[in-house]
């Protein structure tokens, strides 16, 4: 207990430039108590080695940026705590997609299908991988692969209302397309 006090001494009597009434501790029944409590502390500062040295000032206020950087120390580690918190909070639900679509096993292993949706260098690798593994690419053209998969290239979608065009196009071209549209809005689900 005296020690921590005589911390905190040495902490104000540095920062008050030997005013002795700031010292006074700020807690306390009574202001006599108040006094004598520290004078008592003033006699175990007095004793101590440290009061007769010429460079107490410049002691006190190395200890004093220690503290501080002691304290902005623990507040970096709290915050660096809650944001890598975040950051794995974020990292086991994409970990819970790429289960659901079976690209990783419950141990996070990287499956076949996990693989090649590596491989594909899309925003939408998801997509294209359980398109590529539905089997609806191959019923189709070599013209409607292409258009199909360049609506997941292309940034500009087209309206949720979906009309037939006035020329013909496959059925297993429209069924492809409906897929898509579906595991897309499962996707989106299931993030």
């Amino acid at each position: 207990m005296p020690n921590k006090q005589l911390r905190e001494i040495i902490k104000q009597y540095s920062s008050s430039q030997n005013k002795l009434q700031e010292i006074l501790p700020k807690k306390g029944k009574t202001i006599k108590q108040d006094i004598k409590t520290r004078n008592e502390l003033m006699e175990q500062l007095m004793a101590t080695k440290c009061h007769s040295c010429e460079k107490l000032s410049y002691h006190a206020s190395q200890y004093q940026k220690i503290e501080s950087l002691r304290s902005q120390l623990e507040e970096c580690n709290t915050i660096l705590e809650s944001e890598s918190n975040v950051k794995f909070l974020d990292f086991l639900a994409k970990n819970k997609v790429l289960e659901h679509y079976k690209m990783i096993d419950e141990e996070s292993n990287i499956l076949f299908k996990g693989k090649v949706a590596k491989a594909v260098s899309s925003v939408d690798s998801i997509l294209i991988t359980q398109l590529l593994f539905s089997g609806r690419l191959k019923d189709l053209a070599d013209e409607e692969v292409l258009a199909l998969l360049s609506v997941l290239i292309v940034n500009i979608r087209a309206a949720k209302s979906h009309q037939m065009l006035a020329t013909e196009i496959s059925k297993s071209f429209w069924s492809a397309c409906l897929f898509l549209e579906q595991e897309a809005t499962n996707l989106i689900e299931v993030e």
